[in-house]
């Protein structure tokens, strides 16, 4: 049902923590211009978990504004059902075309109670559900059990798969063949492409969507890995530079204000890159992207 790549967009801010909405719906249209084939709204590097409730929303509300043509998924996650049911039940009415949905973060639900979450949040949505696996960032699993539980409700089209486990990724494609396979790392995308996935919850693509693209291009619509293992080489060097130190979310944000996409500021505990951190990964941005792979 979805495919390509699909940005999951920043939501640029002032130091204060002012969200700015004139910089974050020009990130929409660039996506769009840059030929990005759908958008996340309120993904982790959009820093859901630091926005309130209200602002969510309002992004949803936007994003079926500005997005009309363009497929986009309203990520629903919050810690609670609770909260999670009050998005989900407004995506439908903003004209998202389906939601992002993960395990809710620190309180580490059993797979039988995650497996409950889902489907009530699915039922309240009304539109196609991409599960999101991370449990690094969640303390929980999508496992056997829970895909036992949610097998034949159609609602679950795709799952991002977030665990780094390519054995893991293989065993989804051979058991739940009814689940879309979406790449969820930004340095494994050449592997999942090689397996048959044909969609990409990427981060990078926010400022450099031209080589994220290309990838994309040569891999899955020419089926050339040749040069798709040729740019992923060149990827690796960025997605490496951009992890590094635990900083993704403001290393991404760092590397969009270098094109005046947005500041670099992001909502406490988080803060923005050192000068010494923004040096070393300015340097490797001029020399990977100086053919133009961020228009």
């Amino acid at each position: 049902m979805f495919e390509g790549i699909f940005t999951a967009v920043v939501s640029p801010m002032e130091q204060d923590g002012a969200l700015r909405w004139d910089l974050w719906e020009a990130q929409l249209d660039r996506q769009v211009a840059a030929g990005i084939h759908g958008i996340i709204v309120g993904g982790t590097t959009g820093e859901f978990y630091a926005l309130t409730i209200e602002e969510r929303l309002e992004q949803f509300r936007r994003a079926g504004t500005r997005l009309a043509g363009t497929p986009w998924l309203a990520g629903v996650n919050a810690i609670t059902t609770r909260d999670v049911l009050i998005l989900a039940r407004e995506v439908k009415a903003a004209g998202a075309h389906g939601i992002l949905l993960g395990a809710p973060p620190y309180v580490s639900p059993t797979e039988d109670e995650l497996a409950d979450h889902c489907i009530a949040v699915a039922e309240a949505a009304a539109v196609p559900v991409v599960l999101y696996n991370y449990p690094a960032r969640t303390n929980a699993d999508m496992g056997a059990r829970f895909f036992d539980r949610i097998a034949g409700n159609g609602a679950f089209v795709a799952l991002k798969e977030s665990t780094g486990n390519m054995k893991r990724a293989q065993e989804l494609l051979r058991d739940r063949p009814d689940i879309a396979l979406c790449c969820g790392s930004e340095d494994l995308a050449l592997d999942f492409f090689a397996l048959g996935a044909r969609m990409w919850i990427c981060a990078t693509s926010n400022f450099a969507p031209g080589l994220i693209l290309d990838l994309f291009r040569a891999c899955v619509e020419q089926g050339d890995f040749a040069r798709g293992r040729a740019l992923s080489a060149e990827l690796a060097q960025l997605t490496h530079a951009l992890e590094e130190g635990g900083k993704f979310i403001g290393a991404v944000k760092h590397a969009c204000a270098r094109h005046g996409y947005c500041p670099p500021w992001l909502r406490g505990p988080l803060q923005p890159l050192t000068a010494a951190e923004g040096a070393a990964l300015d340097a490797l941005l001029d020399r990977l992207l100086a053919g133009g792979a961020a228009a």
